[in-house]
């Protein structure tokens, strides 16, 4: 076994009349040994960027939400919600109203978008963890409070212990709008604050949790209307999530359904790659693509060796000839 090798690092290494051919595939492997090298780190990174990237977004998001394909709410007081609450595996269905509004602390203003949630929101889809000031409460005593995004805060000056109240404004879409006394067509809600929360940038700078029931009241929303219905799952769930899935398709989108509820809505449901699916499909094609170009750097590398391994063989076809002439086979 030590002849091939000493062969080989004779005519890879021993000064010769041609030694460009030997140049040439030192250079090729080099280059391989660094392409390979850099195809694996950067893929390395990228995986870890994706996945740091989705327990940002998975730590707080529900394994399903349910939204209507037409309108901003529907209703979950039917025979059909309740057939998923019914569903092994379902630990909650959490009831959201979200919506626009104008949002006013003392003197400073601001556009926010609100998410009514349930007193158990926090606990159940871990969002209190999150919390930076103060505590994940939607109620303190019979007293509705609002826990408020770190940047949002920021941009109207608000801590938790301020005993000014948070003002939300919306229009009524009941009433007509008077020139007279513009305000009078707006609905208004006051809440302390009592908590500011750090999820995402995206909710940071815009978002505010409130009880739902507020929220309702704020949008003239029936007591069972919603705007969407995020369903979290417990460990049995997590196992059997695909099954869930197709349960929840069957009992809210199948004839039955809408022939048990005639109000019921066209729903759209998304997991939780459905959710985020624009930047989910982002960071695939930008991995695909850096993996695209280094597979093509490392395929001209592999054809320059291959190239030099050829010139090599036929530089050398009379020192092939003498060594069969002396006994060395063909391998």
């Amino acid at each position: 076994m030590n002849l091939p090798f000493f062969i080989a690092k004779r005519y890879l290494f021993a000064k010769k009349s041609h030694n460009v051919i030997n140049i040439i595939s030192l250079i090729s492997a080099v280059g391989i040994g660094i392409g390979s090298m850099a195809l694996i780190v950067i893929l390395s990174v990228y995986n870890g960027f994706d996945t740091l990237v989705k327990s940002f977004y998975q730590e707080y998001q529900p394994h399903f939400i349910i939204t209507p394909q037409q309108g901003k709410s529907f209703h979950i007081n039917t025979n059909s919600f309740d057939a998923v609450r019914a569903i092994e595996g379902i630990e909650s269905l959490q009831p959201v109203v979200e919506e626009d509004v104008f949002v006013q602390y003392g003197d400073n203003q601001a556009i926010a978008q609100i998410k009514g949630v349930d007193s158990s929101y926090g606990r159940i889809s871990g969002t209190d963890a999150s919390v930076k000031e103060g505590e994940f409460k939607t109620f303190v005593g019979q007293t509705a409070h609002a826990i408020v995004g770190r940047e949002l805060a920021a941009t109207l000056r608000l801590r938790v212990r301020f005993l000014d109240p948070l003002e939300l404004y919306f229009p009524s879409r009941n009433s007509t709008v008077s020139l007279l006394n513009p305000s009078g067509s707006l609905n208004s809600e006051s809440l302390f604050p009592s908590g500011i929360i750090a999820l995402n940038q995206e909710f940071d700078s815009k978002g505010i949790f409130i009880p739902v029931s507020v929220a309702r009241q704020l949008l003239e929303y029936s007591d069972n209307e919603v705007t969407s219905l995020e369903i979290y799952l417990n460990r049995e769930g997590e196992a059997n999530s695909g099954n869930i899935e197709k349960q929840l398709h069957k009992i809210l989108n199948g004839k039955s359904s809408k022939q048990d509820d005639e109000t019921t809505t066209s729903l759209t449901i998304k997991n939780k790659f459905q959710q985020n699916e624009t930047l989910y499909k982002m960071m695939r094609a930008e991995k695909f693509a850096v993996f695209l170009i280094l597979f093509f750097v490392i395929v001209i590398v592999s054809v320059n060796i291959f190239g030099s391994l050829s010139m090599l063989i036929i530089d050398k076809k009379k020192d092939l000839q003498t060594y069969l002439c002396m006994g060395a086979s063909k391998a």
